[in-house]
């Protein structure tokens, strides 16, 4: 694996996450036509948070409807990120941190991510993300914690 590889590869992944919830129309090319986003830790649908999403339509889909739950969507500086290569693959692992403010409560949303990455020509075949879908389901309502 190439230095190079992995620092494409990096920006490409820079570009399409400062997008992702503020500017959806600007990652679809980003994107392979065939290109899927797992989340396994999602709660899954019924929770509002998908576990999969197949296909540059339906990529583009959830991420304008990411618009109406977060605002300000900020990632931290790639000088900041962990980014590996899998060693003989055009896999990549990327570590990175979320910020953004919720809509419409406006309460402060962070996540610490971890991404598993594939690039062929170019563009992004496959991401794996993983967050605190936990805490996501607190922060949008879709559960409560009770104090003891």
């Amino acid at each position: 694996m190439h230095h190079d590889d992995l620092k494409h590869a990096a920006e490409l992944m820079k570009k399409m996450l400062d997008n992702f919830a503020n500017n959806p129309e600007k990652i679809i090319d980003l994107f392979a036509e065939d290109a899927v986003i797992e989340f396994p830790y999602a709660p899954g649908e019924a929770y509002g948070f998908p576990k999969r999403i197949e296909g540059r339509a339906a990529i583009l889909k959830y991420a304008k409807g990411l618009q109406s739950a977060l605002r300000d969507y900020k990632i931290n500086p790639l000088s900041d990120w962990g980014c590996y290569s899998l060693s003989g693959s055009k896999k990549f692992l990327f570590e990175y941190t979320g910020d953004a403010i919720t809509v419409p409560d406006n309460k402060p949303y962070h996540q610490d991510i971890h991404a598993f990455v594939e690039v062929h020509h170019g563009k992004i075949t496959y991401f794996e993300e993983y967050w605190d879908g936990f805490y996501a389901m607190m922060v949008f309502g879709a559960i409560t914690v009770k104090s003891a």
